[in-house]
């Protein structure tokens, strides 16, 4: 051991104080954390006063970061309702025993007023921000999405809203995005055509909207746009980011300050910007790597991978320019086990992943996709016929990967094996069910 650092001996009464110090100092570092997070805003004048923050007291952030120092880890997090949450949860645990309903063909057919209702939007940007301080602009902004997400339960309670993004800093790239881009191109997972395509962005301003369908198995006579002179060897050193999805502080504050694009110096064209937005997972990244022709921007297959907006410059003139925005949720009538087969929600937050294996399951033939059978100890329970339940589906797929538990006798893991139904249904190495994309 180095010298000067040599151990002291303690008594145990005083090994139990130090214990107990690093304890309370534990305590209420975390409570300082919690208290920092909160960013509460006074709410407006007005019977909304009282009310605000109703909806939104219980947030549930994803992947939270213990902070140390005023540290802003969990900045970009993914947050959503913890009461809804909490709801599923509890109507899930019903539902794993319970037989599966197949669902009937003609409930099926959806259009997307079903997903999105007259009066349904998601939170603006205040007017006049312009004109605001970046405090001011701040506390206005939070305040907005407050106040949307109780206008929201007030007007759409009594239907199964989706969990949409609760954090207001994840809004606030995308109207960044919407401010910067003369054309919108709004990625969509062709699947879930009618889920993904918010049509009140859509139909916000007179942008030229480009609709662009990603199928996961993409045919042969799909072809990538790859620009001319857009060699490997461009220099892209100039960029707004490192491609890691993470900004200097210093640059983010400069932006954020920023108003709509305007021409450059004198002389210098002004630069045309194309701006990616849609859900989280369906590929925008991917999207702009393919066209750039290169790596650029960093890929993941779990929601909420890109946190910052990113910019990149598509020719060598800079007249070009594409802006990446982080994926969002916008908010939408839509079952929360759709959310989570459509990759939106990340799986390995799913707390009962075995009811949404049910929801499969009453849509497609999840047994006979599998080519699994009933397990037989089950068959004096069910009557001797065999009754599949979301628990005996995964049980038995479970068995047919040898999936066991550890020390309780080798028993079969039931939620390793759902996990992993979600995770092929969702990579469609599990047959899932198509929507036609509609027509605009």
């Amino acid at each position: 051991m180095p010298a000067g650092h040599r151990r002291k001996p303690v008594s145990g009464k005083q090994k139990k104080q130090l214990l107990k110090e690093k304890r309370e100092k534990r305590a209420n570092t975390q409570q300082r954390c919690q208290d920092s997070d909160d960013d509460e805003v006074p709410g407006p004048s007005g019977p909304s006063r009282d009310r605000l923050g109703d909806y939104t007291s219980k947030i549930f952030s994803v992947n939270r970061q213990p902070q140390q120092r005023g540290a802003r880890a969990n900045r970009y997090n993914l947050q959503f309702n913890k009461d809804k949450l909490d709801a599923e949860f509890a109507r899930s645990k019903q539902e794993v025993y319970a037989p599966i309903a197949v669902a009937d063909p003609a409930a099926l057919e959806y259009s997307s007023e079903d997903f999105f209702p007259p009066g349904l939007t998601f939170p603006q940007r205040p007017q006049g921000y312009q004109k605001m301080t970046k405090e001011t602009l701040e506390m206005h902004e939070a305040r907005s999405v407050r106040l949307f997400a109780e206008e929201t339960q007030e007007k759409f309670g009594d239907r199964d809203l989706n969990l949409y993004e609760q954090n207001t800093e994840t809004w606030r790239q995308l109207w960044r995005v919407m401010d910067k881009s003369d054309v919108l191109l709004f990625i969509v997972d062709c699947r879930f055509a009618l889920d993904a395509v918010a049509k009140p962005s859509v139909d916000l301003r007179s942008w030229r909207e480009k609709l662009e369908a990603e199928a996961l198995d993409a045919g042969p006579d799909e072809e990538v746009f790859k620009p001319e002179n857009n060699d490997d060897d461009f220099d892209d050193d100039d960029n707004d980011n490192d491609g890691d999805g993470e900004d200097d502080e210093e640059e983010e504050e400069e932006e954020e300050d920023a108003g709509p694009q305007v021409e450059g110096a004198e002389g210098a064209p002004k630069t045309f910007t194309i701006g990616t937005i849609g859900y989280p997972n369906v590929g925008k990244s991917s999207l702009i790597n393919a066209i750039l022709g290169q790596h650029k921007v960093s890929v993941s297959n779990t929601p909420g991978h890109t946190k910052h907006f990113q910019t990149h410059f598509l020719t060598r003139d800079r007249s070009v320019l594409l802006c990446d925005c982080p994926g969002l949720i916008f908010p939408s009538v839509c079952p929360y086990k759709l959310q989570v087969l459509s990759g939106t929600f990340p799986i390995s937050q799913v707390r009962s992943p075995m009811s949404v294996v049910g929801f499969l399951a009453a849509h497609i033939n999840v047994p006979r996709a599998l080519r699994i059978t009933f397990p037989q100890e089950y068959l004096d329970d069910t009557g001797g016929q065999p009754q599949w339940t979301p628990f005996y589906i995964a049980e038995a797929w479970a068995i047919r990967r040898h999936f066991k538990i550890k020390g309780r006798g080798g028993r079969p893991d039931v939620s390793r094996a759902a996990n992993e139904l979600l995770r092929l249904s969702w990579r469609v190495q599990l047959p899932c069910w198509r929507v036609q994309l509609p027509c605009w």
